[in-house]
């Protein structure tokens, strides 16, 4: 009952009520309250953003490490699984072509040594070779079936090649040797 007398109260009385207006002070009050509540809400909406953003930074830099690590840890793992197939494995008559070329080589090899005039132009193409042989001989670990047999010949053809070098150049270097020798004797 007491609460429908002071509502009926307020609703009679309420032009009076509406007439009194807050003051300039009271209402620049009002706004710098206003003001600070806002400036926190945005301090903290900033500070709690600033660290959403950094926490999102810190685990894409995780994550692609371990995405990283792992893509190299299988490349690693990969690596070491090619080299550790032998090449007697994928050709078997190879080896064997290989030590008696390298027989040879090693022969003729022994006999420019003798002559004292090794060149390092020669020296510099017969390692050119080797290495062209070391990449054919890698080529074939990842050849596809089938062509084995062409990269087979042309590492044998390098120990050919390799050999036809060596003999030409001892048969020059003989030829030289023998025209010395016979000059030597004329002049005697």
């Amino acid at each position: 009952m007491k609460r429908d007398q002071l509502e009926q109260f307020v609703n009679d009385n309420r032009a009076e009520f509406d007439t009194d207006i807050p003051s300039l002070k009271a209402w620049h009050g009002i706004e710098q309250q206003l003001d600070k509540k806002e400036q926190k809400a945005v301090k903290r909406f900033s500070r709690w953003r600033a660290m959403r953003i950094a926490a999102a930074v810190i685990l894409l830099l995780v994550t692609g490490g371990l995405i990283g690590s792992f893509i190299t840890q299988n490349q690693y793992e990969n690596s070491v699984a090619v080299a550790t197939i032998d090449i007697d494995d994928i050709a078997p008559e190879l080896s064997e072509m290989e030590v008696f070329y390298q027989s040879q080589v090693q022969e003729k090899v022994q006999l420019l040594a003798n002559y004292k005039e090794t060149d390092n132009e020669l020296k510099a193409d017969l390692e050119e070779l080797d290495a062209w042989r070391e990449e054919l001989k890698a080529d074939l670990i990842d050849a596809p079936r089938g062509s084995e047999e062409e990269i087979i010949n042309d590492i044998i053809r390098s120990y050919q090649t390799k050999i036809e070098i060596l003999e030409h150049v001892l048969s020059r270097i003989q030829a030289a040797s023998n025209q010395n020798s016979e000059e030597n004797e004329v002049s005697i």
